[in-house]
């Protein structure tokens, strides 16, 4: 479906489809939302020959550097088993995929975008960033339902696993059956896909059981003392037996169990681990979350004691605008290459860093920039947390980047 303005000046409100000629509102508060086939798209990506045959062999014929390595999806325990000798990913025509599920602010409204992206694990890496699919995307004033937004993607998703769909390869069809294992969203959007409490309430973690601290302003989870219970698939079941249950409760919390409010959408989804299949991704985790709050927290204007300049006793007085414009200074100075498709902004537009600039801010610039200026314990603990990303990162292409920019400013 093709929405297009309508050409009537006596109501701007509308939109045309120009597919259909269906005339539909575009009140303010109006809701969009469109599904678009993922079995089109899938047999349209195998057209490509060359992608056809990385789908087919990458997986089986891949080098791993070490053999013990965690270094794609191929080595998690959940894929091993779903490859072992007779299962459905032991057949070189079927395979499987991510998909990413994220709310986005836009416009000057802050209307809220959803898209549904779905990424081929069998491919290799970098092809997998070149082909990503969408098959679904939500645009209103408000969120929205996650058991109706989800609906049409489980559909589809569970006759592509069940009955699967046939494509053409090298002049001979082919019947593939493609099966859904990993789903990627921030802390947010992903207690919204569950149907769980939000993150900051008691049992707002997905993954386990353990319960936040509450401290002088707000609850927070802390390291805790004993081993905690974790979420399973059996353990999901019971708490939502026992929600059901309590659905008639006159206060909202009561019907709640040990956080889960209710049934989820993709508890339908065919093949797919609702607890272990939802994972932690690094670009929310640490470059929107640790590396954002370490950064907010020691450019707060009451944080002296972490600045060099700022705590020298030499008659002369600094305030935070000359560390910033310091960085600044030394920031707008770096030339990144073409790999790095953003060139560095000011940190007093850190407000609107994408996630890719953190990335940078976090790997590349942050220890040249901030050298001589924050104190050296600060900075080896900053130090500590990038070469820690780069590990978890580590690959050829992530590799090349680093080396390409450390010769160019001397890191």
């Amino acid at each position: 479906m093709y929405l297009e303005g309508e050409t009537n000046n006596s109501n701007e409100n509308v939109v045309k489809c120009n597919i259909c000629d269906k005339v539909v509102s575009k009140a303010v508060d109006a809701q969009y939302f469109v599904s678009l086939s993922l079995e089109s798209q899938l047999q349209q990506l195998l057209e490509d020959d060359k992608n056809a045959e990385k789908i087919i062999k990458h997986r089986f014929t891949r080098a791993k550097q070490e053999e013990g390595n965690f270094e794609d999806v191929y080595d998690g325990n959940e894929y091993k088993k779903l490859a072992s000798h007779g299962n459905i990913l032991s057949y070189p025509q079927n395979f499987s995929y991510s998909f990413f599920i994220d709310g986005v602010a836009v416009g000057k409204r802050k209307k809220s975008l959803w898209p549904i992206y779905v990424s081929i694990n069998e491919l290799p890496p970098k092809e997998r960033r070149a082909n990503i699919l969408l098959v679904g995307l939500y645009y209103s004033k408000h969120d929205p339902d996650q058991q109706f937004f989800l609906k049409p993607f489980v559909q589809e998703a569970n006759q592509l696993s069940s009955q699967g769909f046939t494509w053409k390869h090298k002049g001979t069809s082919v019947l593939s059956k493609v099966i859904p294992l990993i789903a990627v969203a921030e802390s947010v959007a992903r207690c919204q896909l569950l149907n769980f409490q939000t993150f900051s309430a008691c049992y707002g973690c997905t993954f386990c059981y353990q319960k936040p601290t509450r401290t002088v302003k707000k609850l927070k989870y802390t390291r805790p003392t004993e081993k905690v219970e974790e979420r399973t698939k059996e353990s999901y079941l019971i708490d939502l037996q026992h929600a059901y249950q309590n659905r008639f409760e006159v206060q909202e919390k009561n019907r709640h169990h040990r956080g889960v409010k209710g049934p989820s959408s993709l508890a339908e989804l065919n093949w797919f681990d609702l607890i272990s299949g939802c994972v932690v991704d690094y670009m929310h985790n640490i470059l929107s979350g640790v590396c954002k709050t370490y950064f907010d927290l020691v450019f707060e204007s009451s944080r002296r004691k972490f600045w060099i300049l700022l705590s020298k006793d030499d008659g002369k007085r600094f305030c935070m605008e000359d560390v910033k414009s310091e960085i600044d200074d030394r920031l707008t100075k770096i030339t990144p290459p073409t790999c790095i498709n953003r060139a560095p902004r000011t940190i007093k537009d850190c407000g609107s860093w994408k996630a890719n600039e953190w990335r940078s801010w976090l790997l590349f610039y942050s220890v040249p920039c901030l050298k001589g200026l924050l104190k050296n314990k600060y900075l080896t603990h900053f130090a500590m947390l990038s070469e820690a990303t780069t590990l978890l990162l580590v690959s050829v292409w992530v590799l090349q980047q680093i080396k390409l920019v450390k010769g160019i400013i001397n890191f």
